[in-house]
Formats: structure tokens, sequence, C-alpha cells
């Protein structure tokens, strides 16, 4: 069963081939659907900032697209507009393919090994090497062409926005000592992740600021 945390461990990266074509296709399933199927698309996770920059933009990730796949049968491929057809008939055998044909695998609990074998929901019993766990920080698009730069606060305040709200919660329900692992994690990153370095950058900014 596909469970919102599998969802959660998607980015949020835009997988659309049309962004006009994703604007029409997602306000008219989103038109189409009822104020039930509304409630179990926002159970997944999917807020209303982020159904919002699908309608106003054609963004479209993989999370958001099955999490619609989900709540009402609507064919995934249709919102990314990388196929015609929707007829409401998709199940979740379906939404498995359309998350794994897109390089997401692992949030199904896929491992794959160097045989190309896949083995579902089960965990290898090898023993790993040592190595500092990973911090991991999904991306938010922020759109703002017509102004250039976006000053720092308005960029916290859409990343804040496009939040659910149980994140959030989760977020400022932070503990000094959790916060204070993160940043020894992340800053031991940095010496060896150029991505980890500019995170490290952006929140000792913050912290100057």
């Amino acid at each position: 069963m596909i469970t919102k945390d599998m969802l959660n461990a998607i980015k949020q990266s835009n997988v659309s081939k049309n962004a006009e074509l994703t604007k029409e296709r997602v306000t008219e399933v989103w038109n189409y659907m009822s104020r039930e199927q509304h409630k179990e698309l926002y159970k997944y996770g999917i807020s209303n900032a982020m159904i919002g920059r699908s309608k106003k933009l054609g963004n479209m990730a993989v999370k958001v697209a099955s999490a619609f796949a989900l709540a009402c049968g609507v064919n995934p491929y249709y919102l990314t507009a990388e196929q015609e057809q929707n007829n409401y008939d998709a199940d979740e055998e379906k939404v498995r393919q359309f998350i794994i044909e897109h390089g997401y695998e692992k949030a199904l609990g896929i491992i794959t090994d160097d045989s190309d074998k896949k083995i579902y929901g089960k965990k290898t019993t090898e023993p790993k090497p040592e190595y500092v766990a990973e911090v991991v920080v999904e991306p938010i698009i922020v759109e703002a062409p017509e102004r250039g730069i976006m000053p720092l606060e308005e960029f916290a305040g859409a990343q804040m926005e496009s939040m659910a709200p149980e994140k959030l919660d989760k977020l400022y329900a932070m503990t000094d000592e959790e916060i204070t692992c993160f940043m020894t994690t992340l800053t031991m990153q940095a010496k060896y992740s150029d991505r980890a370095k500019d995170l490290l950058g952006l929140l000792r900014l913050i912290l100057i600021r």
C-alpha cells in the first residue's frame, strides 16, 4: 500500500512535459473531484500551495501526480502531459509504476542491487560501511521570474507556505538537541558534498541576518 510517508520521500522536482497542458488538466481534475476526494488528497500531504502552483505555473511533481491518482483515479501521466488519455481508472499498481519510472523506487521500499534485482519492502542484511547519515532536504520550487532575486525572508515564507501543516508542526517542535545534531551532521557532509555546503551556507546566512 502506498502511504503518505512514501510520497513524502519523493522530491518535489517538476516533471511536467507541457506546463500549459498541466495547468489545464489540474484545474479540470480538481473541479471533477468531489469534496471527499479533496480530503483524501490532503491526507497524502498535498497542500493548497502545491495545488495552486500546479494550476498557476504548470508545475507537476511525481508526489503530487501520484496523490491525485490515488485520491480520484486520474491517470498520473495525464497530469504530467506524458499521455493524452484519462479514464479515471488508475489503480495503485499504475501509480507504483509511475513512481518507479520516474526514479523513485526507493520511496516504495524497493532496493536495487548490482544485478538489477528488486526486493520489495525488504532490507539487506549485509553489513554496511560506516558513514555520516545523510540530511535529506526536500527541494521547494520558488517561482519569481519577474522580480529577479527573491529576498531571503520571502524565500523562507514561500517554503513555509508550501509545507503541509503536519510537517510544519514537526519542524517547529524540534528540540535544541535535535537542531544541534542536524547542524553537526550537515557540517560534516559539507566537507564532501557541494550541495550540503550550499545548504550549510544558507543556514548560516539566515542566522547572521
